[in-house]
């Protein structure tokens, strides 16, 4: 029996003569286009299926305290002053607010006549926020509510809280100023609360100062340190926290 044909073998004749050559390298040249293509395919699905990495994102920043009680409104001044927070300063004060400076303490002198207001406030805020260097403020932890005692104020709806207060501002150049004594603050409740002018709440659930007394001012003699360094001290300066605000003013 005859076993079937087999296909006729390559000439060798043809590589050595090079025709042979030329035709694979002619099949070559018409493939690579597709290799390229299939190489490339495989490198994106292979990126495609890697995890993409996430920008690392900041912390979140320090929760602002809700002016939803009379500690709250405190905390939440305590707040603003710790981190500079001029936007959440704003929500603080009533439209009439007050701020009195010791009687003994000439700094208010140019306010007797025109009493420091809301306006005055939110500016030296503002001005010494952006500008200081760091800003820690200590009040009393807890804080003790008591009804206002000023003629003509609902106990229901106006409260009373005093305060120590310890603060330190390092200012542009580094130089810190102390001041330490107590403070007075008379909060109102946002539903009896004189708001003109303002977008906040009027509410039962939020809470406002209305007025500040300040009695950091201790009389003749040195009570705030300035220093430029840790290791460098500056004569003894007095301050109260009147004339630290008027200055930013």
């Amino acid at each position: 029996m005859r076993s079937p044909a087999r296909p006729p073998l390559a000439d060798p004749n043809a590589f050595r003569s090079g025709r042979g050559w030329a035709r694979v390298a002619h099949h070559a040249t018409r493939a690579l286009p597709l290799l390229v293509v299939a190489t490339g395919l495989l490198l994106n699905a292979g990126g495609c299926s890697g995890k993409k990495s996430s920008p690392t994102q900041p912390p979140p920043g320090p929760t602002a305290p809700e002016p939803s009680t009379p500690q709250g409104v405190i905390n939440l001044f305590e707040f603003s002053w710790d981190n500079r927070s001029i936007d959440n300063y704003k929500r603080v004060f009533t439209a009439d607010f007050e701020f009195r400076f010791a009687p003994a303490d000439t700094s208010g002198n140019p306010y007797i006549a025109t009493p420091w207001n809301r306006t005055d406030e939110i500016a030296a805020g503002q001005h010494l926020f952006a500008t200081a260097h760091s800003v820690a403020l200590t009040l009393d932890n807890p804080l003790l509510v008591q009804p206002d005692t000023r003629p003509g104020k609902d106990a229901t709806v106006h409260k009373f809280i005093h305060t120590t207060v310890l603060l330190s501002v390092a200012d542009s150049t580094d130089a810190v100023t102390d001041v330490t004594g107590a403070a007075d603050f008379y909060v109102v409740r946002g539903d009896s609360a004189d708001l003109t002018g303002l977008t906040l709440p009027k509410d039962a659930s939020h809470w406002y100062i209305d007025r500040w007394d300040d009695l950091t001012y201790q009389g003749p003699g040195p009570y705030a340190r300035g220093r430029t360094t840790p290791a460098v001290a500056l004569p003894a300066r007095r301050f109260s926290w009147g004339s630290v605000k008027r200055s930013y003013r």
